[in-house]
């Protein structure tokens, strides 16, 4: 797949910080699973996404989905963040664990299992 920046999404992480996170996922692409801590919008997490080759990995986006201080506090981006990774093809392939990263560390095993 070309790598193509999702611009249109909304979020901080720039062209070249897109293209590593897609050369990264790329790298290894039957070992192990993609895990993303904070997701926001989508931005990072459709880049990772297109990395992942054939959605041979789960890839995981962790986030409370809640904003903090730097995005500003809405009752949830969840739906925000799911309408970018739909819009862009990659539902089936990323998973959503919605909850603190350190919380949903204690319960994510190896196996990508809860």
């Amino acid at each position: 797949m070309k790598f193509t920046f999702p611009e249109d999404i909304e979020g901080y992480l720039s062209e070249g910080e897109g293209r590593l996170l897609y050369t990264l996922a790329k790298r290894n692409p039957t070992i192990g699973h993609i895990v993303e801590l904070g997701s926001y919008l989508g931005r990072s997490t459709v880049c990772l996404a297109q990395g992942n080759e054939e959605g041979k990995r789960t890839l995981f986006a962790v986030d409370r989905f809640t904003g903090d201080e730097f995005v500003g506090k809405r009752k949830s981006y969840y739906d925000g963040f799911h309408a970018n990774i739909e819009k862009y093809g990659f539902g089936d392939d990323v998973m959503a664990l919605r909850g603190d990263t350190v919380k949903v560390s204690k319960i994510f095993t190896q196996s990508g299992k809860r």
